[in-house]
């Protein structure tokens, strides 16, 4: 029989028959990013700000400390039980509004008014939704979008890989059997060089990925210079790991009045000291810059009434854009574990998920069981566009920057860095044994497919071991030479012994990355020109 032109095409993908740092059109690789960052008319909406933005690229706009207080202060209150029914009650509206006057936090009245009604608009959302927004950068929480049901199936579907015996637990490296990793993708992960990948689009499922194990031929080491990109010196790419997604059908229905900041200074030269005879001009300067830190004072914007915004028909419509050719996740279940002896837990710390390897443009986090675990967060910072502490957007005299501090939280020759907010999560009984369990959810960039689990069968060598027992190839041969034949299997498939130590290796390969990464982020600096 012939085959269908669809088995005779090969399968090309970045780091197979592709350049491993291929990227999409631009137009198409920013899409998803900019549709997020950008709402209506390709317009960068916030309470302060009403200019169109200037980028072709994603950026978060530079931040107000006055906005910055009043995206926590709806953040806290949406953490209040029944604050959708609460906010349109005028009495209870009204006790939230003086406790934030009267906050040691300074918001004005107009600045309460319009969170009020910011709210209240939320409150229609998220009964439409579930969802709420609290941040830039579509920062989204919720406490009901998963239905009771679907929480318990997964309780259910995760147990399995709970009670399993104290010595086969997988406590993660480094954690002091704190936190228990029950699916990770950096333990049997794409290793270049190593890994078997089907050659045809012909993909592997959960049913005959076993019996497929080294069909296919090996995924070739990239060459040294796919790990850059363009423009940047520093290597984005591994040329040894990549974390495989798994491929999902998302084609069914069923569910799976602002006011630029503006500084109260003048340009006037006429306002303030004048040079005097015989000074030198380091003096003068420095003498009225003295004057201008001493008598003018930065007027802090003020929000006007607050607009629903524009529902633009450049929404993300993850189903409507790419239900036909699904989506690609990968996927973390871990269990934080805590005891009255090891009561503590430190948490992570600012980093990135993945290299660009794994293309990771969104992450979900749900917090599907927990109990007796003290009050935690997960918090969130951002370098933002520092063109908009320029020309034209602001207007500042000649060598004056302390109103970068004052309207902004920043400081000129400081990190372009703006620490936006928190989230709360849930509390518990510090004295009682307690546990987290996470399942995270990261989502590849659908405008680019990379090599996923359907397109590389088995790696497990003890699934192989099993599957070969079960079909009674050895079977004639004594137990003893039977693990004898199965212990001299080398390279592929992976014993789970090399699949930890190649784990440590990707994670040492990947602290390297965060740390590179970490330096880039906080060695970007504010630099307010001279004009």
């Amino acid at each position: 029989m012939a085959s269908s032109d669809s088995e005779s095409l090969s399968l090309d993908l970045p780091g197979f028959n592709m350049p491993l740092n291929f990227m999409p059109d631009e137009a198409k690789f920013w899409n998803v990013a900019k549709e997020l960052i950008h709402r209506g008319n390709g317009r960068t909406r916030n309470r302060f700000y009403d200019w169109e933005s200037p980028f072709t690229e994603p950026g978060l706009p530079l931040i107000t400390l006055r906005e910055l207080r009043m995206l926590q202060f709806m953040n806290q209150i949406t953490d209040k039980p029944d604050w959708v029914v609460k906010v349109f009650d005028h009495d209870v509206a009204s006790k939230w509004r003086n406790e934030a006057l009267s906050s040691p936090e300074y918001m004005s009245e107009k600045m309460v008014d319009y969170c009020i009604a910011e709210l209240r608009y939320k409150a229609k959302i998220y009964e439409g939704t579930g969802l709420i927004s609290v941040f830039y950068g579509d920062v989204i929480k919720s406490d009901c979008a998963i239905p009771a049901w679907l929480q318990g199936e997964l309780k259910a579907l995760v147990a399995p890989l709970e009670n399993i015996p104290a010595r086969n637990l997988d406590w993660h490296p480094g954690s002091g059997q704190k936190v228990l990793d029950l699916v990770h993708p950096s333990l049997y992960p794409l290793v270049y060089g190593q890994t078997w990948i089907l050659p045809e689009p012909k993909v592997t499922s959960v049913e005959d990925c076993i019996s497929r194990c080294c069909e296919g031929v090996v995924l070739p080491i990239p060459p040294e210079e796919e790990r850059f990109v363009a423009d940047c010196n520093e290597p984005l790419f591994s040329r040894k790991f990549q974390w495989l997604p798994c491929d999902v059908d998302i084609s069914s229905d069923d569910g799976v009045s602002d006011l630029r900041p503006r500084p109260a200074t003048s340009d006037e030269e006429d306002e303030g000291p004048h040079r005097e005879e015989g000074e030198s001009e380091n003096t003068f300067y420095y003498r009225r810059f003295q004057w201008m830190e001493e008598v003018r004072e930065v007027v802090h914007p003020e929000p006007g009434e607050f607009v629903p915004p524009p529902v633009g028909v450049d929404d993300v419509d993850l189903r409507r854009d790419f239900g036909s050719s699904g989506l690609q996740i990968i996927v973390k279940l871990a269990n934080i574990q805590l005891t009255p002896e090891e009561p503590l837990y430190d948490g992570g710390s600012w980093h990135i998920e993945g290299q660009l390897n794994e293309h990771i443009c969104a992450s979900a986090l749900y917090y599907y069981d927990s109990a007796n675990i003290t009050s935690s967060y997960l918090a969130f910072r951002q370098r933002p566009s520092t063109v908009y502490a320029g020309y034209p957007y602001m207007r500042y005299p000649q060598n004056s920057s302390s109103w970068l501090k004052k309207v902004f939280g920043c400081e000129n020759n400081g990190p372009e860095i703006q620490y936006v907010g928190k989230v709360d999560t849930r509390e518990g009984h510090p004295t009682r044994p307690g546990h987290r369990k996470i399942l995270a959810l990261f989502l590849v960039d659908p405008n680019i497919r990379i090599i996923s689990t359907a397109n590389v069968p088995c790696q497990q060598k003890d699934w192989w071991t099993t599957e070969i027992q079960r079909a009674g190839v050895l079977a004639k041969l004594p137990f003893e030479l039977q693990d004898q034949v199965f212990n001299e299997v080398k390279g592929f498939p992976i014993s789970l012994k090399e699949a930890k130590e190649q784990r440590l290796e990707l994670m040492e390969e990947r602290k390297s990355f965060a740390f590179a990464h970490e330096r880039g982020f906080e060695d970007s600096y504010f630099s307010l020109c001279e004009h």
